[in-house]
């Protein structure tokens, strides 16, 4: 995407060098039952007694593959892994509240033994039983610093974050019935319902701390979904990336969890991991276009082909060819993988969805762009033209087609009119970057205090 596929690069990790072999050949003659990792244990209830038939499942941070068994009539339960990382264990049965261990640092030959111990579900909760610590304290360190990603477009990122932040909000439902909860749940009710005044009256943490009570206190779907959402509304999105799995894994059939882990992950920088559960979450619910409109924004601003995005937004577009967005989000992903000359037929269809997307919905400023780019590369300068000059008008609010209306002028030698999108290319990328910055230290500042002790869950 020219200059815009020059975006994100900070975010995406480097790919592991492959480790030379220079062990002694009794290092080499390991065998592979010695480098296997052994997770064991035993799931009861809080009076002791084995858990029989209790799901147990084992997952791993950034694999997309989890194992999962059944425990036997002694409540016990035994993983084989091949792979070192950080782990989590989930134990479950039906009208049994859910417990999660975490995280368990595993190496190569690792033997380690858990004994998980879940209650009924209508038991009230335990002191920290669904807490993720006493005294939460997440670090400054990760903080994401969107205006020195560097390079014309940077702050896109951003931008995109803060979009994808909005329609995570929007996904909140409007008001809950009651009904006949237990008193677990009608405190946590009550808690929910003072976060959202806390958040409107402008005190975001103690509305964090709320929302975190109503989770300990009654581990819905809901709950977790308002907790998340909270922090990463106010960019703190490390911390809102650990609340959206401790929900993806007590909630594994919710689309809307998953969708919302996602959007965290894609603030957090990390792109193929965000596409993964994006992914995902369009499985659970293949009619639903929340998870696809999600994937284009993060494809888009992607250097690289996401794990799973073309396959899922190829089928978005076959489910709403109408769809302006599921034309759009399709032809970028074509773009992304289809800008050399040997992929001329790729081109082509990218161009042609672009000119049915922009027809669909004539206000779709980036629709005009990526043709502008696309009949620029072609040397159709008057065709070019016309598209930055419409995604100006409909989009005066974007940098790039200015900075590309420049380069145009100037190479067919209209100096005057180059010099005029240039100094205005300026002025919008000033303001853009001024915004950035400005969400930038609200980020820091939130997650300082965030940090502080006491700040967010005095006991």
């Amino acid at each position: 995407m020219g200059i815009r596929q020059n975006m994100g690069h900070w975010a995406l990790r480097a790919a592991l060098a492959a480790i030379s072999v220079t062990a002694a050949f009794t290092q080499s003659a390991l065998s592979a039952q010695e480098q296997t990792i052994v997770v064991e244990g035993m799931v009861t209830n809080s009076g002791g007694e084995a858990v029989a038939g209790a799901s147990v499942i084992l997952e791993g941070k950034g694999q997309t593959n989890s194992q999962q068994t059944k425990t036997n009539a002694e409540g016990k339960f035994r993983f084989s892994a091949s792979s070192s990382g950080t782990y989590a264990i989930t134990a479950e049965k039906s009208g049994i509240r859910s417990q999660v261990i975490e995280p368990l640092e595993l190496s190569a030959g690792a033997k380690k033994t858990v004994r998980i111990i879940i209650d009924n579900a209508a038991a009230s909760a335990s002191p920290g039983e669904m807490e993720f610590a006493d005294e939460p304290n997440f670090t400054v360190a990760g903080v994401t610093d969107w205006s020195g990603a560097g390079g014309h477009g940077s702050d896109t990122s951003l931008r995109t974050s803060e979009s994808l932040t909005r329609e995570t909000m929007a996904l909140k439902p409007r008001g809950t019935e009651v009904g006949s909860a237990s008193a677990a749940e009608k405190s946590a009710e009550a808690h929910r319902l003072q976060g959202e005044l806390d958040e409107r009256s402008g005190d975001p943490l103690r509305a964090v701390h709320e929302f975190e009570l109503a989770a300990t206190l009654d581990p819905s779907e809901q709950n977790y979904f308002e907790w998340g959402t909270e922090l990463l509304l106010h960019r703190a999105s490390s911390p809102a990336v650990v609340v959206f799995k401790k929900g993806t894994l007590a909630h594994r059939t919710s689309a809307r969890m998953l969708t919302g882990l996602g959007a965290a992950l894609y603030a957090g920088g990390s792109y193929e991991e965000a596409a993964s559960q994006l992914c995902r979450a369009s499985d659970l619910e293949p009619e639903n276009p929340t998870p696809y409109l999600f994937l284009g924004k993060v494809e888009i601003t992607a250097v690289v082909a996401l794990p799973c995005g073309e396959q899922k937004l190829a089928r978005f577009f076959q489910q709403q060819p109408g769809n302006a967005l599921a034309n759009y989000y399709f032809a970028m992903v074509l773009l992304n993988q289809g800008r050399e000359a040997t992929n001329s037929t790729r081109i082509g269809k990218a161009q042609e969805l672009l000119e049915k997307a922009v027809a669909i919905d004539p206000k779709l400023g980036e629709g005009y762009l990526q043709l502008g780019i696309l009949y620029a590369g072609e040397g159709a300068n008057d065709r070019a033209i016309a598209d930055y000059i419409k995604a100006v008008e409909v989009s005066p609010g974007i940098s790039e087609p200015h900075y590309r209306l420049s380069q145009i002028y100037k190479r067919i030698g209209e100096k005057t009119k180059a010099e005029q999108e240039i100094q205005l290319y300026r002025a919008a990328e000033k303001q853009e970057a001024d915004e950035a910055e400005r969400q930038r230290r609200e980020v820091q500042q939130f997650l300082i205090i965030l940090k502080a002790p006491g700040a967010v869950s005095p006991r």
